[in-house]
């Protein structure tokens, strides 16, 4: 790490969304997910499939884990963006 995008997220270790959280931040495309959501927020899964180049599927799939952690939120009916209380921070 050279420290200059730097993301953490800071919880309480007895969380129960914490088994939750670390299956979606081990995996590659929830990551890429949560970054674009960083700094594009309310996106819809197609925005995101599209950015990403990945299949809606596979996005869709990715954004159930990471609503199921509390990563992300879906804000409308078809939007997405990175929820408050989740304590994303970013350092740069």
């Amino acid at each position: 790490m050279d420290g200059k995008d730097d993301k953490f997220i800071m919880m309480n270790m007895d969380d129960k969304r914490a088994k939750k959280i670390a299956e979606a931040l081990g995996n590659p495309t929830c990551k890429k997910i949560i970054d674009y959501l960083t700094y594009n927020s309310e996106k819809s899964e197609d925005d995101i499939a599209k950015a990403l180049g990945i299949p809606i599927n596979t996005a869709e799939y990715n954004l159930k884990k990471l609503i199921a952690s509390g990563l992300v939120d879906k804000t409308k009916k078809f939007f997405f963006s990175i929820f408050a209380s989740s304590c994303l921070m970013h350092t740069t």
